[in-house]
């Protein structure tokens, strides 16, 4: 099986061991199933609790189970490295040497033995993720007249970010010929890929980070949720694993990454139609679009976390939702730093004059209410509602009904417990619209021209939904009296 695909399970057989006591190995079996933790079943094993010790010297029963940062891995001929692992149950025996030991792990690293989880020692992260190939509006596939489908090889595009080059591999080929009782069977194979490089070595997480940022942007860019198929680590090249003159003496050393994801990619399933897309690789330059992407992670990360959620996590309470999408337009309001209603001289002066009009038992009461310079969460909303440009109002037909809408029922679930006077049916509307908003400002932050935001609206089949709903529960005339 070459390809380290997240949706397949995988067993390895060998010995295990912890780095500092690489003479005591125990034989066992690890599992990686979609969806799930690694298991690492071991036939025997090492010391998994620390003694509780109330007293120097006197030990009472079991204390804290141990949780290794590192461990090796062998099978076959492949060195493993698995990472951040725990006990997940011991039998029989005692403390110090279990009849048999469960250990659980969030990140496996094949054909590498890692020595500490910050060693820099990769160069180079590659991702492949759902919709990717889509994403990129390019192929590789030409049809020649009387030669059928042929295969170009592309050039990447490239982009920096940082100290990282980013690079957006098309790989294209005839894959396979099959010679069956009923004729030729030719598979063509085309798939994209992200790189990430580094001129220095640099720790895994350098490269975990800025790959999982790949499949966010294309639940953003799909309004779908999308998962991570492959992920691949690159080290420096390893002459010394090959004879001399071997092709690949000279080649980047590839690890295969296998790790826990909330989501199981579904390779297979059809792609996304291309009228749902609300952002590609065409709507701006390459080289543009990758900087700005990660700018905006970085500004608006906790509005991007909690709207992007909503879209991985499509199940849960409507209660927990709409305080979850009015959260991410108001943390995304507050990123953007917009001046304050009053200038500073202009709000001390307004809290000098209100204080010298209250008794002095009202003081601190009034002190708490007046002590912030800024907009209101309905003030933010409106603010957020026409800031990305006029086609908004398609989205929004009444801003001030939406916020005043969106702003009591968010405050009624977080301070009072309860949503107050909306319906479920207005609630559901509030979580899509606002999610909405936010997702059109984030597309104004990344450069989408207004065009390109009015044509979402019109062609995503969710876009067209919530402006439905919009006009509904907030339009300037309900439906119901137009007779539409």
């Amino acid at each position: 099986m070459d390809d380290p695909r997240l949706d397949q399970r995988r067993e390895w057989s060998g010995e295990w061991w912890l780095p500092d006591a690489p003479e005591q190995t125990f034989g066992g079996v690890l599992t990686y199933e979609p969806g799930k933790e690694l298991s690492l079943g071991l036939i025997g094993g090492w010391r998994y609790a620390e003694p509780a010790e109330p007293l120097p010297g006197v030990r009472v029963g079991r204390g804290d189970l141990l949780r290794w940062p590192i461990i090796h891995g062998r099978t076959g001929e492949t060195p493993l490295t698995l990472i951040d692992a725990w006990v997940s149950e011991a039998r029989g025996g005692n403390d110090d040497r279990p009849d048999a030991l469960s250990i659980g792990a969030m990140t496996l690293l094949v054909d590498l033995h890692l020595h500490a989880e910050d060693e820099p020692v990769f160069v180079s992260g590659w991702v492949t993720t759902e919709n990717l190939n889509e994403w990129t509006r390019r192929s590789g596939f030409r049809e020649e007249r009387g030669r059928g489908l042929e295969a170009e090889t592309l050039e990447p595009l490239e982009a920096v970010t940082g100290e990282l080059r980013v690079r957006l591999h098309t790989l294209s080929s005839n894959q396979s010929w099959t010679r069956k009782r009923d004729g030729f069977h030719i598979e063509h194979w085309e798939q994209a890929a992200m790189e990430f490089r580094s001129d220095t070595p640099r720790p895994m997480d350098d490269f975990f980070e800025p790959m999982r940022s790949v499949s966010d942007l294309m639940t953003l860019s799909t309004l779908e949720p999308c998962a991570d198929i492959t992920v691949r680590l690159y080290t420096p090249p390893v002459p010394d694993r090959y004879a001399e003159g071997h092709v690949f003496a000279t080649a980047l050393h590839k690890v295969d990454v296998y790790q826990y994801r909330t989501r199981t990619p579904e390779p297979e399933a059809g792609a996304t139609v291309w009228i749902d897309f609300i952002l590609s690789r065409e709507d701006q330059p390459f080289d543009d679009l990758i900087p700005r992407w990660f700018e905006l992670r970085d500004t608006f990360k906790a509005a991007l976390d909690m709207v992007l959620g909503l879209t991985y996590l499509t199940g849960g309470y409507l209660q927990t939702r709409v305080v979850s999408a009015v959260s991410a337009a108001e943390a995304f309001h507050r990123a953007l730093k917009v001046p304050p209603p009053l200038s500073d001289a202009e709000h001390s002066s307004l809290r000098a004059a209100l204080f010298a009009a209250v008794p002095d038992d009202h003081r601190q009461w009034l002190h708490d209410r007046t002590r912030y310079n800024q907009p209101t969460l309905r003030e933010r909303l409106v603010d957020l509602a026409r800031r990305p440009g006029p086609f908004m109002n398609d989205l929004v037909p009444n801003p001030d009904a939406w916020a005043k809408a969106a702003a009591q029922s968010r405050d009624g679930v977080a301070h009072f417990g309860a949503a107050g006077h909306s319906r479920y049916d207005e609630l559901h509307a509030i979580v899509m619209i606002t999610a909405a908003v936010v997702t059109m400002n984030l597309l104004g932050e990344l450069g989408i021209s207004q065009e390109r935001m009015r044509r979402a609206l019109r062609e995503n089949r969710d876009l067209r939904w919530t402006c439905e709903l919009a006009r509904q529960h907030f339009g300037e005339t309900p439906l119901a009296e137009t007779g539409h």
